[in-house]
C-alpha cells in the first residue's frame, strides 16, 4: 500500500473499492444495507453521502422495496433477476435489480414487466 499525496480518478475509485470491503462486514453483521452516493472532489479531500437502510427481517431488503413488493404485486427474484432496492426520490429509475454480480436500474414499468407475480 502506498500513501495518497493526492487524490484523482484512479485512486479514488481504489479508496471507495476499499471502503465497500469495509461497509460489507458492518452490512453482515447489523443487518444493515449501506450504499455510496456519488463523490465530489478536489486533490485534498473528497466527500460521498453515505446511506444506511434498515433491512426487512423477512426479506433481507428494504422496507421501501418491500412496501413497493406488496404494494405492485411483484415478486423478489424471477428469471435469474433479483430486485436490490427502491429509491424512492428517483423518479425515473427507482428499482434497482441484480443479474449475476451487476446491479441495474430500470424504471417503474419494466420493475413490473420483469417481475410481475
Amino acid at each position: 500500500m502506498t500513501n495518497i499525496t493526492k487524490f484523482d480518478k484512479t485512486n479514488l475509485v481504489t479508496v471507495r473499492n476499499a471502503m465497500k470491503a469495509a461497509l460489507a462486514v458492518v452490512e453482515a453483521e447489523y443487518g444493515v444495507k449501506i450504499s455510496l452516493g456519488n463523490t465530489t472532489y478536489s486533490e485534498e479531500d473528497f466527500s460521498s453521502p453515505l446511506r444506511v437502510d434498515i433491512l426487512d427481517s423477512n426479506l433481507a431488503v428494504s422496507k421501501a422495496l418491500a412496501s413497493k413488493l406488496s404494494e405492485m404485486g411483484l415478486v423478489i427474484e424471477k428469471d435469474g433477476r433479483k430486485l436490490v432496492d427502491y429509491r424512492f426520490r428517483n423518479s425515473v429509475n427507482p428499482f434497482i435489480y441484480q443479474k449475476g454480480n451487476k446491479q441495474y436500474k430500470c424504471s417503474t414499468q419494466k420493475a413490473k414487466a420483469m417481475f410481475k407475480a
